[in-house]
């Protein structure tokens, strides 16, 4: 049997199949014993075979393309890094900072852990704009390092770290 050409082996506006396609029916009738054009059974196993095997070339297409999206999927906070002056012992909250992602598939989920350092609040634990707020006694400073994991809708994960710092300075 002759070698089943490459895709496409079917017309995108007319659904009809292509020459090459059909030149390799005709073939493939030939090499069956067959005479007639209109072999049914022939014809559905081949077409049923090219169908098969676009679908398949579409699917490594697909995974293809997802795994070079995967690949170059970050992110990025803007500010990187935050600070809280307070005069007097009390609450201080952090100005925000906002994470975004690059390349991956949205939508994204979020969820910001600390990484080292005080604890603060995270006000805004599963955004991707969050601020932070503590309690600081007279003379006190307090810093952190946190850490916002993206995931993306196939589950692919890129991190971003924040630093966070309030200090009551009177």
């Amino acid at each position: 049997m002759a070698k089943l050409p490459p895709p496409p082996w079917f017309d995108i506006k007319t659904g009809a199949p292509t020459e090459p396609f059909r030149a390799w029916l005709q073939t493939f009738q030939n090499d069956a014993g067959t005479t007639s054009i209109n072999s049914g059974a022939a014809i559905r196993q081949a077409e049923a075979a090219a169908a098969a095997a676009q679908a398949a070339a579409d699917a490594a297409a697909q995974a293809a393309a997802d795994a070079a999206a995967q690949a170059a999927f970050s992110a990025a906070a803007a500010p990187m890094s935050l600070l809280k002056q307070i005069s007097g012992a009390g609450g201080a909250t952090t100005a925000s900072t906002t994470v975004t992602p690059t390349g991956g598939t949205g939508p994204y989920t979020y969820a910001w852990a600390l990484v080292s350092g005080d604890m603060f609040t995270v006000n805004n634990p599963t955004a991707a704009t969050t601020s932070f707020t503590t309690t600081l006694t007279t003379g006190q400073d307090k810093g952190a390092v946190y850490r916002c994991t993206v995931t993306d809708s196939l589950l692919a994960t890129a991190t971003c770290t924040v630093s966070v710092t309030a200090s009551e300075i009177s």
